[in-house]
């Protein structure tokens, strides 16, 4: 088969310009015993496409020996069966309609007399297949090791990535894991657990929401999913691993992570003890992993859930219904240092300089529980309730040394000021109760309900602090402060929203909603220093909202093109009791604001789509940061309102095309956006330099404006090999004041300008034993600044290198290598090349359900942390100590991965 690979611009010209419809038949047969004409089942079937020469489907006939698939133009197919003589039968199929049926009628295979001999039959099935608006991916189609579990399948699937997090995108839409329609327990931890051989097939395909089903037209509501049909045999088993690992020097986890598959009785059982540093928190809904396990700290946690199902079907409608209840508690310990370069941009070239470095150890236990309900007791009516307690115990403590530096007039070197010594330690306690729910009533298409939701949660902080300020110069002193406050907080929140959804046409959808939402915050801080009552820093805060928010939204369908207009009409009105210092003041703000949004999309053909995304939103500042106060907790750093701070309002649009190609096995998306705001925020800096104290003050600047283009290709070249290219290019302009100096009577406005390609392109290799990626990634960022040219830079960041995996026997070799190369920075110590290499060898032993790993993390000590950021005003540079360059040993057992007979 030979494979040609087109120009993504000439690909793009030719499916908007040159689509035409066609349809295919449906064909159907039986595969029988010529002598008995008894039914054969699970008889082997093998499509080949005659014209173009390649083997499109593979399938196997059911219980009665029948089969029925979608077919096009001139075919052939083979049937083949253990004990018998292979039979190929020709048909044409070809069709002005989607009805036609072709029988091919009864295929009588003849019994062979080498009866212990399998009919091999040779060949690579496709990786995925397009059935209407769903496209169906094939795992036979992927090269899997034995007993390897659902996750590596997905992350082979054409057009899904994977983030750090581990969740999940179609395309650059985010997507959830569904079993049969619904969702999983555990939300997409699962597919970690559950064997890949379980899984008969994926359909990936944008789900109806409930309106659609019941009043069986398309609302426009975007879902998307991968959807698991599960082999018989699979459901109603307990999945899951136990993993228990040792990393050099004196590091180890053990995580026990157990789930009861089923469409009825699901649960969820996570243990896990390490001290990695990494955290985890999963409930029946949702999961989330944060610290990555390569920082330091200690972490025991336990979670459990049960989830009862009991689905019921009138008419032709599924009905859901479930209950489930989960309860989890976590102890948790990190520590870091962390340290930080900052200069900030004066007029003329000047500029100071902060570096910093700040120790904390944090501490942690949160116990928590939460429980949920949906309830259809009719085809008119659905409930929901969902609701939960967490409640946390803090305690930290920082050590933070700053050095300030001047850079002396006419050079480029920088003359230290003063230095500051600062140490913290904090303990609090938080309660958190929430619950939310609803009811939904269906009428003649359409529907009206109401929701609700409740939170209360309580804080109380206490903070002892001390500075040491030492002075290098003779105008500032040097001094001593010992801080120490207590702030306790209320918030209570709650809405009610009613709402009327109805197709008004058979292509006309509308739908008003009226929403009433309350907020009441209140917060106290009692402030002492060296002993006595520090008025300046304590503060009484009393805050209310009320708002009212009226919607509307509406769906016109028009053929294939797909219209959702929606405008949305609020009145806040928002009171502010503040007390401070010498600042008493009562404020009350009233505003009104419109946001209108349109989401287009045409449906071109079933796989070939065009979106089309605008919306306009208004942000307020918070009622505080208008007010005239000052902060003046850390005495080198004031921070103040602004009372003249206004509005900011930001355009969003964006233009997407999506293709997924069956024949060549292709997937496309190309995406340009492009945002402009007004007014923005950003904080403006003043600073004294006979008292090296800076002063920070929120302001508006001119609004900024950035342009995006994204286009991802992933393509089969033939059955072996994969082609993956990633390009982004963005161009922004931003804007922000340069530090207000004393003798300076107004701000300087500085530009910053910014250029951002980037690409990578990952050519991969997958056969039997081997499976290789080589990937290039060009990534640079051009910018440049009117009012301070001396920032001007062009930063690299270059990334080149191989990955491959090797399987002899039961053994398999991971190796990683990577050239990363960082150009541009001020901080001379980031500029450099950096070949990082990682490996890991597995042996599975016990028939595949257990693995021994040996991991290889940062062979050759090169890996660090730096990362940095640049705005119009301010340059920052910052690394933290983490861990790499480690040994591990690792023993995992996979919990049951065969069928039952």
């Amino acid at each position: 088969m030979k494979e040609t690979i087109l120009n993504p611009l000439l690909i793009l010209v030719a499916l908007l310009f040159g689509n035409t419809t066609a349809y295919a038949d449906v064909v159907k047969g039986r595969v029988v015993d010529a002598e008995t004409k008894e039914p054969l089942p699970e008889a082997q079937l093998k499509f080949d496409h005659i014209d173009e020469g390649w083997t499109w489907a593979y399938f196997k006939t059911d219980s009665l020996g029948c089969f029925s698939i979608n077919a096009e133009g001139r075919n052939k197919v083979t049937a083949a069966m253990l004990g018998y003589y292979s039979k190929t039968k020709t048909f044409l199929a070809f069709s002005d309609s989607r009805k036609d049926t072709l029988d091919l009628g009864d295929i009588e295979l003849t019994m062979s007399p080498q009866m212990l001999k399998m009919v091999e039959v040779k060949g690579r099935a496709r990786r995925f297949t397009v059935k209407g608006d769903t496209i169906v991916f094939h795992p036979e189609a992927f090269h899997l090791q034995e007993g390897a579990r659902l996750d590596e399948l997905i992350r082979q699937l054409p057009g899904v990535q994977v983030d750090e997090n581990g969740k999940l995108s179609w395309n650059g839409k985010p997507i959830r894991i569904t079993m049969g329609g619904q969702r999983l327990l555990g939300d997409d931890d699962i597919v970690g657990q559950l064997p890949a051989e379980a899984v008969q097939d994926i359909k990936a395909y944008n789900k109806q929401s409930t309106f659609s089903e019941r009043t069986g037209k398309d609302d426009g509501t975007e879902d998307m999913v991968l959807d698991l049909t599960i082999k018989p045999g699979f459901l109603d088993r307990w999945y899951g691993d136990v993993t228990a690992s040792a990393q050099s020097p004196q590091h180890y986890e053990g995580m026990l992570v157990m789930n009861r598959l089923s469409k009825t009785d699901p649960v969820l059982v996570f243990a896990n003890a390490n001290n990695t540093g990494v955290g985890h928190e999963r409930n029946m809904r949702d999961w989330m992993i944060f610290n990555g396990g390569r920082g330091y700290g200690i972490e025991q946690g336990l979670s459990t859930g049960y989830q009862h199902n009991w689905p019921k079907k009138m008419g032709n409608h599924n009905l859901e219904n479930s209950y489930d209840v989960t309860a989890g508690l976590i102890h948790h310990d990190d520590w870091k240092t962390n340290n930080q370069i900052t200069e900030n941009y004066f007029p003329n070239t000047a500029a100071t300089r902060s570096t910093s470095k700040n120790y904390q150890r944090n501490h942690r236990l949160a116990p928590r529980i939460q429980a949920g309900a949906d309830w259809s007791p009719d085809t008119l009516n659905t409930f929901y309730i969902r609701g939960g307690v967490n409640y946390s115990k803090t305690r930290s403590h920082s050590r933070q040394a700053v050095e300030e530096e001047e850079m002396q007039a006419g050079t480029s070197t920088y003359a230290p000021t003063l230095s500051q010594l600062t140490s913290q330690h904090d303990e609090g306690h938080q309660t958190n109760l929430w619950s939310r729910g609803g009811w939904e009533h269906f009428v003649k298409d359409g529907s009206l309900g109401i929701n609700y939701y409740i939170r209360y949660r309580e804080n109380k902080t206490e903070s002892w602090t001390t500075r040491t300020i030492t002075s290098n110069t003779a105008s500032i002193s040097s001094s001593q402060l010992n801080q120490f406050y207590t702030s306790p907080s209320k918030t209570f929140q709650t809405f009610g929203e009613l709402f009327f959804n109805r197709w008004l046409t058979q292509k006309w959808r509308m739908k008003a909603t009226y929403k009433l939402s309350y907020e009441r915050n209140r917060r106290d801080c009692d402030f002492l220093t060296d002993g006595l009552v520090d008025e300046a820093n304590s503060y009484k805060d009393r805050h209310t909202t009320l708002l009212h928010e009226f919607n509307i939204s509406q769906t016109i369908n028009l053929k294939a093109l797909q219209l959702m207009p929606n405008v949305s009409a609020q009145w806040q009105r928002e009171n502010q009791d503040y007390q401070r210092g010498q600042l008493d003041t009562a404020a009350v703000r009233h505003s009104f604001q419109i946001d209108p949004s349109l989401r287009a999309n045409w449906k071109i053909t079933k796989t070939i789509g065009l979106n089309v995304n605008y919306s306009f939103k208004t942000k307020m500042p918070t009622l505080l940061n208008t007010l005239a106060y000052r902060d003046l907790t850390n005495p080198l750093y004031i921070v103040e309102g602004n009372p003249y701070l206004k509005d900011t309002h930001t355009h969003d649009a964006s233009l997407s095309y999506n293709m997924v190609l069956s024949k060549s096995q292709t997937s496309f998306n190309l995406t340009m956006s492009y945002r402009s705001s007004d007014r923005e925020h950003i904080s403006a800096l003043s600073y004294d330099p006979t008292t090296a104290v800076y002063v920070s003050r929120t302001e508006n600047v001119k609004g900024s404006q950035t342009w995006s283009f994204r286009l991802n290709l992933d393509q089969a070249l033939g059955d072996y090999f994969r082609l993956q290219n990633n390009l982004e290019i963005s161009t922004e302009q931003r804007y922000g004041y340069l530090t207000l100096l004393p003798t300076q009577t107004e701000r300087t406005l500085n530009q910053q300008s910014s250029f951002h390609p980037k690409e990578k392109i990952t050519l991969s290799f997958d056969r039997n034993w081997l499976k290789t990626s080589v990937f290039a990634e060009i990534d640079a960022n051009r910018q440049r600044y009117d009012a301070s040219p001396e920032q001007n830079t062009t930063l690299w960041n270059n990334r080149f290198g191989i990955k491959g995996e090797v399987t002899v026997g039961n053994f398999v070799f991971n190796t990683d290598l990577t050239e990363s190369t960082r150009r541009g920075y001020n901080v001379q110590s980031m500029n450099k090349d950096l070949l990082l290499w990682n490996g890991s060898v597995s042996w599975k032993i016990l028939k595949n359900k257990a693995k021994l790993g040996l991991e290889f993390e940062d062979i050759l000590n090169n890996e660090d942390s730096f990362r940095a950021d640049q705005t119009a005003y301010q340059k920052t540079t910052s690394w933290s100590d983490f861990r790499h360059h480690y040994i591990g040993l690792s023993f995992s057992y996979h919990l049951d991965a065969k069928k039952k007979d």
